[in-house]
This record gives C-alpha cells, structure tokens and sequence, in this order.
C-alpha cells in the first residue's frame, strides 16, 4: 500500500504525461471542469469510435459486470449527442493543458 505521498507522487507523474502527449498532433486532451454545467447524470465510461461513415460508428459502453457494444442508430444519435454536449463545456486544448498543470503543481 502507497502513503499519501507516494500516491500524489504517481498522481502527479499521470498528469505530467498527460500534459506531455496533449502536444501530439494526434492527441486532443479537453477538461470538463467540475464548475461546468451538468451534461449528464450519467456515470458509465464509454468509448465513441467513428470515422468517415457515420454508419459504421460503434460506442463501447463499459459497467461493473461486462462491456456492451452500441450501433444502433438510435442510440449512436444519443451518444453523438452527448459527446457534442460534452464538448461544448469542456476547456479548449490550452485552457486544459494549463488546468492540468495547476493541478498537478498543488499536489
């Protein structure tokens, strides 16, 4: 078991490589911060895979007992829905970038 120390430690190791691979051209790091508004009660991770044809999107859906794959229409419209609301309210790339080194210099 780590002290409280040593896991803030790996905590701040996490964010320091987090902030380091937002600079990738392929990577795209946006913070939802806990002031923004609420987007969903929602608390199951999920994975939204798409690609140049809409049809052919897939969300993952991960839960406590097995992972579900999503691709019905329906419910990629919920889930496009919810990435777009998501987005609306998290910080740009910058603003998310200089969020993460904050915290990690309170730590």
């Amino acid at each position: 078991m780590r002290s409280p120390y040593e896991n803030r430690q790996v905590m701040r190791e996490q964010l320091a490589s987090l902030a380091a691979v937002s600079h990738r051209e392929n990577v795209t790091i946006r913070v939802v911060p806990f002031t923004a508004p609420t987007v969903t009660s929602s608390v199951q991770p999920f994975t939204y895979a798409g690609g140049p044809l809409p049809q052919l999107d897939t969300v993952q859906v991960n839960n406590a007992f097995d992972v579900s794959f999503l691709d019905a229409i329906a419910q990629l419209e919920t889930y496009r829905a919810l990435v777009k609301a998501m987005r609306d309210v998290a910080l740009d790339s910058s603003a998310s970038r200089s969020l993460i080194h904050t915290i990690a210099k309170e730590m």
